[in-house]
């Protein structure tokens, strides 16, 4: 996967995924999942928490930390065909 070793690709498609998001946070049908299966009326993680959560993780993101969530994602003592998409 070359977005793990080359820091151009991984800046390309993450740049990408910033705005497929952005995209979808126009919807009023994305909130509302959000408000729904991510947060709870009397949870403890309000709506405005999960999105002062949400922005800072996804602003302090970085190529390590992606290679280390595939690390913990891939079992590479087992057979998995993985397609990716670019």
């Amino acid at each position: 996967m070359p977005s793990t070793q080359d820091q151009a690709t991984f800046n390309r498609l993450f740049d990408s995924f910033k705005t497929q998001l952005e995209i979808q946070t126009q919807s009023p049908t994305w909130w509302s999942y959000m408000a729904t299966q991510v947060t709870h009326l009397d949870g403890q993680l309000t709506l405005e928490d999960f999105v002062s959560s949400y922005k800072e993780a996804i602003d302090t993101f970085t190529q390590t930390d992606y290679q280390n969530a595939l690390t913990d994602l891939l079992k590479t003592s087992t057979y998995q065909e993985i397609q990716v998409y670019q």
